[in-house]
């Protein structure tokens, strides 16, 4: 539906890239994704080696083909997976901001520098599982050792020891990598970072409950996104609500769909709201949006309409086109303060 839309509509190239990025992995191409959207369950799953630690040197060697080839020596704080050598390399191209534009080599891997690294054996030497994404900037901090041995639980506690990190990048990639893990278990830190975080630390802690399907933070996104200034985080919260299916949300994203104006959290909280979740007690709220400026949240009301109410006069036609969208939304719009809004009254009654 989103894609046909997204065609039909004609919608700018800035929301064809957030679509992208929300799609499925294989339709990413070498988009670049950031770091704090990538979900590392799905390395943590299938990458043979997995490990920690900080950078001691990097040397590179010229290849015959003109490319260089450069190789990490790490100290290695945490073995999560796979077999530990006493001593070992990482081959992997050197980061270049024109490649990195284009997906590849994203990682500028320098001595000092901490990682979360996800490699395969190639040859007799450790690879990168993904040239752009198989390396996570990290704190240094470390957790106690988990008992019995737990992977995810034992990333777990690393990313919730870098919590604590003084060093307030480190803390941020702590609370970004919690999310990526996407663990229930994580919710009790990262409430706490947003009872008593910096004003960044808690809406990347809000954005990455969120990730965890923890929708008790919807009231705070709300107070968040009031004060945001149009940031790029915007973008994947609205994505993370577009997703939510969870009817514990409701009360949370009607709050939240009547007080911000973000195009585009407003457009995914209707899509939640009407498509997904069917929520009859959102149609005030949905119907209040068939009026916006915005074209894209004309359609989505409008679409949030139709999967509730099944009323005609809110339906577009199965071969609609985009000039169909206004006048059906204006018949829809009719249709609510009519009879609509008094069908809803006995409803609630």
């Amino acid at each position: 539906m989103q894609q046909r839309v997204v065609r039909q509509l004609g919608i700018a190239a800035g929301f064809a890239f957030i679509l992208f990025v929300s799609g499925p992995t294989n339709l990413w191409g070498r988009i670049p994704v950031p770091q704090y959207t990538i979900d590392l369950t799905q390395f943590t799953a299938t990458a043979p080696v997995i490990f920690r630690g900080s950078i001691l040197s990097v040397s590179a060697i010229l290849q015959k083909d003109n490319r260089v080839q450069a190789f990490a020596r790490f100290q290695v704080d945490r073995w999560y997976r796979g077999k530990q050598p006493s001593d070992f390399h990482l081959s992997f191209v050197p980061y270049h901001p024109i490649s990195a534009a284009n997906g590849h080599d994203c990682n500028d891997l320098k001595p000092g520098s901490h990682w979360l690294v996800f490699a395969v054996e190639r040859s007799g030497s450790l690879e990168l599982v993904d040239d752009c994404q198989g390396a996570m900037a990290i704190s240094s901090r470390l957790g106690p050792d988990v008992m019995p041995p737990d992977l995810i639980a034992q990333m777990e506690a690393d990313f919730i020891a870098g919590l604590e990190d003084t060093n307030t990048a480190a803390r941020l990639h702590s609370i970004q990598r919690l999310g990526g893990l996407k663990s229930a278990s994580s919710r009790p830190a990262l409430h706490h970072v947003i009872e008593t975080g910096s004003p960044a630390e808690v809406k990347w802690a809000v954005y990455a409950a969120l990730r965890t399907g923890d929708v008790s933070v919807l009231t705070k996104l709300r107070e968040v996104l009031d004060r945001s200034n149009g940031e790029a985080l915007d973008v994947f919260i609205a994505l993370e609500l577009r997703g939510l299916k969870d009817r514990r949300a409701i009360p949370g994203l009607i709050d939240i769909l009547g007080s911000v104006t973000d195009p585009a959290v407003l457009e995914y909280v209707l899509t939640a709201l009407g498509e997904n979740l069917k929520a009859v007690e959102a149609l005030p709220g949905i119907a209040a949006h068939l009026a916006a400026s915005h074209p894209r949240i004309r359609f989505s009301a409008l679409v949030g309409m139709q999967a509730i109410t099944q009323e005609p006069a809110c339906i577009l036609p199965a071969q609609w086109t985009e000039g169909m969208i206004e006048p059906q939304a204006q018949q829809c719009l009719a249709w609510w303060d009519h009879r609509g809004r008094e069908q809803f009254s006995r409803l609630q009654h």
